[in-house]
């Protein structure tokens, strides 16, 4: 079932359960990826971990400035320094923004992870059906994956078809992280194509494992 995607300035908890493991998620996009982490998160977080989704946050720096007052906000709320087990992640694309290299180094300077794609977040899922290897603008890529993701149509609205994706996420883990090592290869680190989304997914499933096999 589709997730509902909330304003800009509310931020939806999926764990309803107290969790051990905290991830805040600052996306770029208002709904494709908001709807990705959340449908990620309650088949793989075990409910122990709590995963906050903070959608539509605007252009990479913008992306990445929220993050960071998200961060500063929990630690003084907390009135220590932040918790291991608490992340706060900046998600957003190359597409045509500038100053993607700034935005990415304020958000490792104030402890922000990024999980970056270039040309876009599609790619992710694109990877789940088939594996890639060009350059490929953003727009022909979207095109691609309507014609190989059945409901996928980013013209009407129509989101990522997460029940496709779900089956293959292991295999598209593997092909991204050699497509992130190619890139290195040639010396074009996050040259396109490149995500590293699975990066923050990992971080997902592996506390969510170690925390279950604790029940």
């Amino acid at each position: 079932m589709r997730g509902r995607v909330l304003p800009p300035n509310v931020s939806r908890r999926v764990a309803q359960r107290k969790p051990k493991f905290s991830v805040t998620i600052v996306c770029e996009g208002k709904k494709t990826e908001p709807y990705y982490f959340e449908a990620f998160a309650n088949e793989y977080g075990n409910m122990l971990v709590s995963v906050t989704v903070v959608p539509g946050a605007g252009v990479p720096m913008s992306v990445v400035d929220a993050a960071i007052r998200l961060r500063n906000s929990k630690t003084r709320k907390k009135k220590n320094s932040f918790e291991e087990a608490d992340e706060v992640w900046a998600v957003f694309d190359c597409d045509e923004h500038p100053k993607i290299k700034e935005a990415t180094n304020k958000a490792r300077s104030k402890s922000v992870n990024v999980a970056y794609s270039n040309p876009c977040f599609e790619l992710w899922a694109l990877l789940h059906i088939q594996d890639h290897d060009a350059p490929i603008h953003r727009h022909d890529l979207q095109k691609l994956l309507k014609e190989i993701m059945e409901g996928y149509d980013p013209q009407r609205g129509k989101g990522l078809n997460y029940s496709i994706m779900k089956a293959q996420y292991e295999t598209a883990c593997k092909r991204a992280e050699r497509m992130a090592q190619r890139r290195v290869d040639e010396g074009n680190e996050h040259g396109n194509p490149f995500t590293d989304v699975y990066k923050l997914t990992e971080k997902i499933v592996a506390n969510g494992k170690k925390l279950a096999s604790k029940r």
